[in-house]
């Protein structure tokens, strides 16, 4: 149980700092994993792509598919050999509806590619689906 923020701990899984809570840590090479992520599951199927995904560890970098975040660490990949669809371990756990404590309301995955929401905050429009 870890009971106090340090900034360069990072967990190998998400990639976010490891802030108070449990986790699990290898004391011989610095790896640090958050409780939470070490749960997710093997294989999802998620709202974002047809294809069934699976839980794969990337030590280089990869753009996630949802958010166009560079990213390292877990990483959805696509089953299907052609496919190259990766979706990143905040994205995946991402369900709806998505409760956000500064919107009234629930909110939805944006599923139509063609229809490019603006955003109610920054006023850009959206090019992914998580927006």
């Amino acid at each position: 149980v870890n009971i106090f923020y340090e900034e360069n701990k990072l967990c190998q899984a998400c990639v976010l700092p490891i802030y108070e809570g449990n986790l699990y840590s290898c004391r011989e090479c610095n790896f640090f994993v958050h409780e939470t992520c070490t749960k997710a599951h093997w294989k999802i199927q998620h709202a974002l792509h047809p294809h069934q995904l699976t839980l794969r560890s990337r030590s280089r970098q990869f753009r996630c598919d949802a958010c166009d975040r560079v990213c390292t660490g877990f990483v959805y990949e696509c089953c299907i050999e052609e496919c190259t669809f990766n979706l990143d371990v905040r994205c995946a756990s991402i369900a709806e509806p998505f409760d956000y404590k500064f919107h009234e309301h629930p909110l939805f995955l944006a599923l139509d590619p063609v229809k490019k929401p603006i955003c109610h905050v920054c006023k850009v429009e959206c090019h992914k689906q998580l927006n």
